[in-house]
C-alpha cells in the first residue's frame, strides 16, 4: 500500500496477523477431519473473546482508536455499536466455548455432557404478557 508521500506505509499489527494465520494452519494441518467441528468451535471461541476484548479496549481508551479526544465521552452511537459487539462477542464465546466441550467429548463438566443446556427460567413467559391498566380493562365475555 502506498501512502500520498511515496513511502510504504506499515502497518504494525500485521505481523501478529502472521502469526496467528501460520498458527491456526498448523492446527488445520495436525486435526484429523473428524475433529474438525471442535477446531471450528476453539476458533469460534477466541472470534469471540477477541470481540469482547476489542470493545473493551476501546471503551477504556477511546483516544488511541480516535474515537473521541482526551479526556471526552463516546459519541452515543459508538456507545451502542459497542455494546452490542461487545454482547454478541461474550455470547459467541461462551456458546463456542461450550460447543466444544460438548463435540470433544472429554471433559465431565456438566454444561460439557451431551444434554441440551436449559437455563432455571426458561419456560417461564410471564414476562411476555401484558401488565397494568390495560390489561386488567380488556373485554370479558
Amino acid at each position: 500500500m502506498q501512502s500520498t508521500a511515496g513511502e510504504r506505509a506499515h502497518f504494525p499489527d500485521s505481523g501478529y496477523a502472521q502469526a496467528g494465520g501460520t498458527l491456526v494452519e498448523l492446527a488445520e494441518v495436525r486435526v484429523e477431519m473428524t475433529k474438525m467441528p471442535d477446531l471450528i468451535a476453539a476458533m469460534h471461541s477466541l472470534t469471540g473473546l477477541a470481540a469482547s476484548c476489542i470493545a473493551y479496549a476501546v471503551v477504556s481508551e477511546p483516544s488511541a482508536f480516535g474515537l473521541a479526544t482526551t479526556g471526552s465521552e463516546l459519541p452515543y452511537g459508538n456507545r451502542v455499536e459497542l455494546f452490542i459487539g461487545t454482547f454478541i462477542g461474550a455470547i459467541t464465546f461462551s456458546g463456542s466455548v461450550i460447543a466444544f466441550g460438548k463435540l470433544s467429548g472429554k471433559y465431565k463438566f456438566h454444561l460439557f455432557q451431551g444434554a441440551p443446556v436449559v437455563y432455571p427460567a426458561r419456560g417461564d413467559r410471564s414476562w411476555l404478557r401484558p401488565r397494568g391498566r390495560a390489561h386488567s380493562m380488556r373485554r370479558r365475555n
